[in-house]
C-alpha cells in the first residue's frame, strides 16, 4: 500500500491515471500481496513432517503451531497413550501421507474431521 501512496504523483503525471483508478489498483495489489503472504506464512509456520507419539503432543498441537492447517510432508500418529485426536481438529490437509499406527487406545478419528 505504501508503494501506491509514494508513487501517486508519478502515476498521475506519467499515465494520466486519476485517484479513483489508483485506489482501485492499490486494492488489487494489496489483495494479491495478502494472498501471497498468506501462502508463504502457512508454509513457513507449518510443518514439513510431524510425528505425534504422545497424547500431550496431540493436545498441544494448536498451541505449538497456531494457524497451521497444512502439514507439508507426512503426519504419523503412533503412540500407545493416544486416546483422541481432538488437538488436530484445525488440520485441513496433509500433503504427502497420513499414517496412524500402534495406537491401541485410539477408538475413533474424530479430530481429523476437517482433513480434505
Amino acid at each position: 500500500m505504501q508503494l501506491c501512496v509514494l508513487n501517486l504523483d508519478y502515476f498521475v503525471f506519467q499515465f494520466g491515471i486519476n485517484c479513483k483508478m489508483i485506489y482501485y489498483l492499490c486494492n488489487i495489489i494489496t489483495t494479491k500481496l495478502k494472498k501471497l503472504f498468506r501462502l508463504f506464512y502457512f508454509y513457513d509456520d507449518c510443518l514439513r513432517n510431524k510425528i505425534e507419539s504422545r497424547q500431550s503432543e496431540v493436545d498441544s498441537f494448536p498451541i505449538n503451531y497456531p494457524g497451521c492447517d497444512v502439514v507439508e510432508g507426512d503426519l504419523v500418529i503412533s503412540g500407545d497413550d493416544i486416546v483422541n485426536l481432538n488437538g488436530l481438529i484445525g488440520l485441513k490437509r496433509v500433503l504427502n501421507y497420513l499414517r496412524i499406527i500402534n495406537n491401541p487406545l485410539l477408538i475413533n478419528l474424530s479430530g481429523l474431521n476437517n482433513i480434505i
